[in-house]
């Protein structure tokens, strides 16, 4: 019997070394990626915007914005025109 729970307290004893040696590796893989990132971060410079290109930028989407209000209102003044009977209403 005593060859029993020698095998296995000497199981328990390889299951906890797994576990360690698992725990280790996981903390290798995060520090290896933190490192990767900082690689990544590191690459490319500041730059600064010059006040003209956003003013430019500004411009544009200004120009769009009112070109897709004007598209707007004139569907909206086109679907006005459209005349519904309330019987066609009650048919559907």
């Amino acid at each position: 019997m005593a060859t029993e729970e020698d095998s296995v307290d000497q199981e328990i004893e390889e299951g906890e070394e797994l576990e360690k040696e698992n725990k280790g590796k996981k903390v290798a893989k995060h520090d290896s990626g933190a490192a990767d990132l900082e690689k990544v971060t590191d690459y490319v410079e500041e730059a600064e915007i010059q006040a003209q290109q956003f003013a430019n930028a500004m411009q544009v989407v200004s120009d769009q914005q009112v070109k897709e209000a004007a598209r707007k209102l004139e569907k909206e003044k086109e679907l006005s025109k459209v005349k519904i009977n309330k019987d066609d209403v009650d048919l559907i």
